[in-house]
């Protein structure tokens, strides 16, 4: 061998010619040293998240020269699965020396799961009613352990609620936190009605009593009431009440009433001088007239009318009567004149022999007149009239002439009942 150095490397029970064995010659035989050598610190243990690819990173073997080997890698790697795995890379040199390396591989769950809410994200709830949680949808590449719902809805209270959510998967993994937003709300108009008639009539220059309205509420105990018009008792027309009912949430709602101020009163009048008179033939007479006035009206129409005729015997009369701007007519008064040639004795009724009232009414009775050569008799009468009770009345009245003789005169009262029942419905209509 010329004195170089060889170094051979014998494997099994090789055996090395007898003619190659010289002393100058450096023979290296093989032993547990020769294997394959791992280069540097390599991890045996490793974390590989869930679903995703795993990347070998090799290790470096080298042969006794310092060579770097191809790794063969053996594993049932699962990157799907989570548990430990384990991979094995092997290298074997030239002469069939191998060197292995065993690596751990934990496949853990990183994954957090994803979440989306179920509907909108902002929702409207009129108040009083019942909330349905329509909740969320979570996924996650294992499986979604548990989904926290936090947060509470006072749905009888107007007002702003968050609802959150988050998903738990089974290795502990926490999603995001959506939120939900549940708006309380009362959109519903308040109820109102009207209390008493509508329209209502009143008498010009009286008083006026506002019945209002009821109002009430779905959700405000005391909805707030505005009442606008421009009434003036004083003054006839026809006018308009607006009532609006405001809750404290701003829903509205209004409703009219009409009242109607009107002269329904008629004038009102009285004689000047005396009701009865007593006139000779061809004699003057000069009406005083009456006195009347109205309510509304500063200057009604008076109307007179009469029979009288001076030149003659007989029983005359003047009546009166009033009407205002509104057609109102006043009760009509009578005077009554009484035309002789010669006065003597007079005994008249005034008015009408006969009468017919309705029950419940005041009969006013006119009356007699009696005299004697100017001289006014006193009269006295009998009344027995019963206003309630239906019937036939007699008036009867009395006077004694200077010769102290008896005169009667009676009336005719009928008593009848022609009004019908009157219903009234109570409270509101």
């Amino acid at each position: 061998l010329n004195g170089s150095r060889i170094d051979l490397i014998l494997s099994g029970n090789s055996i090395l010619p007898a003619s190659m064995l010289e002393t100058s010659s450096i023979i290296s035989f093989n032993d547990e040293s020769a294997r394959p050598s791992l280069s540097g610190v390599y991890p045996d243990k490793e974390m590989h998240s869930l679903g995703e690819t795993y990347e070998h990173t090799l290790p470096v073997f080298l042969d006794y020269k310092g060579n770097t080997l191809d790794v063969s890698i053996s594993s049932n790697f699962n990157s799907n699965l989570i548990g430990i795995n384990e991979i094995t890379y092997t290298a074997t040199d030239a002469l069939g020396n191998t060197n292995s390396l065993i690596k751990s591989v934990e496949v853990v769950d990183r994954g957090s799961p994803s979440i989306v809410l179920v509907g909108d994200q902002t929702v409207s709830l009129p108040v009083h009613n019942e909330y349905n949680e329509l909740g969320v949808i979570a996924t996650d590449n294992q499986n979604v352990e548990t989904i926290n719902i936090n947060g509470s809805i006072d749905n009888n209270k107007v007002g702003e609620y968050s609802i959150t959510y988050q998903a738990i998967d089974g290795s502990g993994n926490l999603s995001e936190i959506l939120t939900r937003t549940v708006n309380v709300v009362d959109n519903e108009k308040p109820a109102i009605q009207l209390v008493g008639q509508n329209p209502i009539t009143i008498e010009v220059g009286s008083d006026f009593t506002d019945p209002l309205v009821k109002v009430t509420d779905n959700y405000d105990a005391e909805p707030v009431l505005i009442v606008e018009h421009n009434l003036d008792v004083l003054k006839l027309g026809n006018y308009i009440f607006d009532y609006t009912a405001v809750d404290s949430n701003n829903n509205s709602i209004s409703i009219t009433r009409q009242v109607n101020v009107v002269d329904n009163t008629p004038p009102v009048i009285s004689l000047r001088g005396n009701l009865n008179n007593l006139l000779t033939v061809g004699e003057g007479f000069e009406d005083p007239g009456v006195n009347y006035d109205d309510n509304y009206d500063p200057d009604p129409q008076l109307h007179t009318s009469s029979d009288l005729d001076l030149s003659s015997v007989g029983n005359y009369y003047i009546r009166y009567y009033a009407v205002d701007h509104s057609g109102n007519k006043s009760i009509v008064i009578t005077r009554y004149l009484f035309v002789r040639n010669n006065v003597g004795f007079i005994f008249n009724m005034m008015g009408e022999d006969k009468y017919i009232i309705e029950a419940g009414s005041d009969f006013v009775d006119p009356g007699v007149f009696s005299a004697e050569n100017g001289q006014e008799l006193q009269v006295a009468s009998e009344n027995n009239i019963q206003k309630y009770i239906p019937g036939e009345y007699t008036i009867q009245y009395q006077t004694i002439d200077e010769n102290n003789q008896l005169h009667i005169l009676e009336r005719q009262v009928s008593v009848v009942d022609t009004t019908p029942p009157s219903i009234t419905v109570n409270g509101i209509i």
